[in-house]
């Protein structure tokens, strides 16, 4: 069919109109890749293309290198593999490092969080009555159910969860109170949520 008037043709009744042809091949455009800009005539533009030196390829040795179609011919695959392994192993030392500094930071937040543990036991052992109270007004209970289930879902069962339990049983015992709290909060649920 005639692209045109849509009436039946055949192949071999289409004729190129060279003078059209001539006009756009001389067009120019510039190349798009990054480094070159050189404007080539559109009729040269792929050849340009293939031949242009700021072309990126990857290397065709199979080291797997983006390079310069120019690079190409004087690219060595030990060398850089060599030293993408060094620039590997110097990243795998930082982060031996810095793995080594968060396991000292951690050690150094858990020695804090069990000192504060621990000064909460003592005044949860003090006196009962108003001061039990006390520390369940200041957001203890909840605080020590927060601590308690994050503990449980990353399964840690440790010192902390332990300390934290005689801290909700000392701050319980005998305070109505802190014991509504201690239920109003989800904390049966963590008790129960503790033998699964």
């Amino acid at each position: 069919k005639c692209p045109l008037c849509q009436r039946p043709s055949s192949p071999n009744a289409l004729v190129p109109n060279h003078t059209v042809r001539h006009v756009v091949g001389e067009l120019r455009a510039r190349c798009p890749e990054d480094g070159c800009g050189e404007v080539v005539e559109v009729q040269n533009f792929v050849l340009h293309r293939r031949d242009c030196t700021t072309r990126t390829t990857t290397c065709p040795k199979g080291c797997g290198r983006e390079m310069l179609k120019k690079e190409k011919g004087g690219h060595d695959c030990v060398k850089y593999l060599t030293e993408e392994c060094e620039a590997l192993r110097q990243e795998n030392q930082r982060l031996r490092d810095e793995k080594g500094h968060l396991r000292q930071e951690n050690q150094l937040l858990r020695s804090e969080e069990l000192q504060a543990m621990d000064i909460l036991m003592c005044f949860s052992l003090q006196e009962k009555g108003k001061f039990t109270l006390l520390m369940g007004n200041t957001g203890v209970i909840e605080f020590m159910i927060v601590l308690i289930s994050n503990r449980i879902q990353q399964l840690k069962y440790d010192e902390t969860l332990e300390e934290a339990w005689g801290i909700l049983w000392n701050v319980t015992d005998e305070a109505a109170e802190n014991c509504e709290r201690f239920l109003d909060k989800g904390g049966m649920d963590q008790f129960m949520a503790c033998f699964k």
